[in-house]
């Protein structure tokens, strides 16, 4: 499997991708029928259901990083983050199922049973997601190879739509004779779960964790957590996902209420629509990374929000009989919105991980790469899907030898500043302040090092355990 030089075979490749295959069998019947399913067919009311999605998904603010933090420090013969998509598959499955279950119940006793079975469902589905994610930053060291790992993954991410907006329907009258028969979901949901399982062990069997990190001191979650409260980047675009996801998961969750209750005729006319929609999706990812590259993140992302907005408002005035403007629509806002998904998702990873690598360094221990990868875990949770784009550029560091002897080098003299002229910065970090064992090369160690921010490259925003070695790849606070 493995090739030379960090190169990655198609089996590796496909492999990954494998694995956001399976994650969406359930994902995307959570972010598409679910709430159709809680109302219609396992018969709870919207205001029940409506306070249940809110109770389970804040549950997650404390799951996810709780589920990192056991996932970092796992230790096992295959690896720190593969283990767990033997472990958690099946639970995985066997957890939708029971969700998609009306038990024979009723009051109290089945509004407890559905809180109890999604919250089951969500803790599975961090348990196994989260490590997955942070596989990426393990598979290899080469940030070329990683951008052609994320192909893959977005494309293969993207097939359960298709097949789950083509095939739930016509699977749950096959097996209950009616759409709303309790039987035909939970027998489809058996058919996805199986499917899933299958994938998640091809997963493991096809990859490697090629990338081992560098000996570790002692990690401190306190000192993380508080390195992320004082990164005013990372806050701010993650508040910016919350809301633009969230306006992405409201409109999968009703799209399907509205073709049933208010398009006339407008069953049928689902699975069109969302097929159009994820197509248009996936172009607008596409061409997302060139126009970012020729107008700027920042300017990019506000037209691109400020058309969606607009064409949100344009679809309250389409006629509702009008199934093929409605259609067009639809393809248009997915097309409009798809851009803000991988440039907030790219920046938000980028901040976490970069600012942190950063402080961990100066403080002697390596990064949490499970920590940078909660974020991601939370934002899909408020959205149909997640989608990875190499578009952050980061600044290149170069190490060079400094005049000034670090046993004599006072704070004033070098300390961190900011060049005006050519923007990031320069930061002096003494050799022996560094702690062991972090090589520099090409510096004699006596004479300290500083780093210097130079030109700039185009930079993976995932984990990468390789750099806490030599200081490479870790910019100043100043970048931000």
């Amino acid at each position: 499997m493995k090739a030379d030089n960090g190169r990655l075979s198609f089996f590796d490749k496909i492999g990954y991708g494998f694995g956001d295959f399976a994650s969406n069998f359930f994902w995307q019947m959570f972010a598409i029928y679910i709430a159709k399913y809680y109302t219609d067919v396992f018969l709870l009311s919207a205001a029940a259901m409506g306070t249940m999605m809110l109770v389970t998904r804040s549950a997650d603010a404390v799951i996810d990083p709780l589920i990192g933090i056991v996932a970092d420090r796992t230790r096992t013969r295959f690896g720190r983050f593969r283990p767990y998509l033997l472990w958690m598959a099946v639970p995985l499955a066997l957890s939708a199922v029971a969700t998609f279950t009306v038990p024979d119940l009723t009051g109290s006793a089945k509004i407890g049973y559905a809180y109890l079975t999604l919250t089951l469902l969500m803790f599975c589905y961090s348990a196994i997601n989260i490590p997955y994610s942070a596989l990426f930053g393990v598979l290899t060291a080469d940030s070329a190879e990683r951008s052609t790992v994320s192909a893959y993954r977005f494309v293969f991410g993207f097939l359960p739509i298709f097949i789950l907006v083509n095939a739930t329907d016509p699977m749950v009258r096959y097996f209950g004779g009616s759409s709303i028969a309790p039987r035909g979901w939970q027998a489809a949901m058996i058919v996805y779960s199986i499917i899933a399982v299958v994938f998640f062990v091809l997963t493991f069997l096809l990859t490697r964790e090629r990338v081992k990190p560098v000996a570790d001191h002692h990690q401190n979650l306190k000192e993380d957590l508080r390195d992320l409260r004082g990164n005013r980047p990372w806050l701010v675009l993650s508040l910016v996902g919350v809301a633009a996801l969230t306006c992405g998961n409201m409109r999968s969750a009703v799209m399907l209420y509205y073709f049933d209750y208010v398009v006339p005729n407008g069953h049928g006319a689902f699975a069109t629509a969302m097929t159009i929609g994820a197509l248009a999706f996936l172009v607008g990812v596409a061409i997302s990374a060139p126009l970012v590259h020729r107008f700027g993140k920042k300017r990019f992302y506000l037209w691109s929000t400020l058309t969606t907005a607009v064409l949100l408002v344009a679809f309250y005035f389409v006629p509702v009989g009008n199934i093929p403007a409605i259609w067009a629509l639809h393809g248009l806002i997915s097309l409009s919105i798809a851009p803000t998904a991988p440039i907030t998702m790219a920046n938000t990873s980028a901040a976490a991980t970069h600012f942190v690598t950063y402080r961990r360094i100066r403080r002697g221990s390596n990064v949490s790469c499970v920590l940078s990868e909660v974020p991601k875990s939370a934002a899909r949770k408020l959205a149909a899907s997640t989608i990875e784009s190499r578009t952050s550029t980061m600044p290149t560091p170069r190490i060079v030898p400094s005049r000034c002897a670090p046993t004599r080098m006072r704070r004033s003299r070098c300390s961190a500043t900011k060049n005006r002229s050519t923007g990031p910065g320069l930061v002096n970090t003494p050799v022996d302040d560094w702690p062991e064992p972090l090589p520099v090369e090409n510096s004699p160690a006596k004479f300290g090092a500083f780093v210097r921010h130079s030109g700039s490259s185009t930079r993976s925003p995932s984990c990468d355990p390789t750099t806490h070695s030599a200081g490479i790849d870790v910019p100043a606070p100043t970048w931000y």
